[in-house]
């Protein structure tokens, strides 16, 4: 059971992220990380300057992947179907260069 210390002591840990969160419009997810991020640097609260820093960093983090990335992926991707195409048609081709060997090499 916990003592009235430390439930105190998780309720504003608790309302620091709700305060990070409201005041800079930002997820809990990311707010908690923030605040993580506060205290293994020893930063204080009202250095906002700081705290902006690390929001962007983790915003920056959790941004889905630019449209040039994207499209990487997307050029990548065909490229690895256009050689899959490729090995299906080399493999046909060989399959009918046997069969035709295979029915005139008795016609000799």
């Amino acid at each position: 059971m916990l003592d009235f210390t430390t439930f105190r002591e998780q309720t504003s840990y608790h309302e620091e992220i709700d305060i990070l969160a409201e005041q800079y419009d930002i997820n809990h997810r990311i707010a908690k990380k923030v605040k993580e991020e506060l205290v293994k640097r020893n930063i204080n609260n009202s250095d906002n300057e700081t705290i902006s820093s690390i929001i962007r960093m983790f915003k920056l983090r959790e941004e889905p992947k630019s449209k040039k990335q994207l499209r990487a992926e997307e050029k990548q991707g065909n490229l690895d179907y256009l050689l899959k195409q490729f090995k299906e048609d080399k493999t046909n081709k060989q399959n009918i260069n046997d069969k035709f060997k295979s029915i005139f090499v008795g016609v000799k």
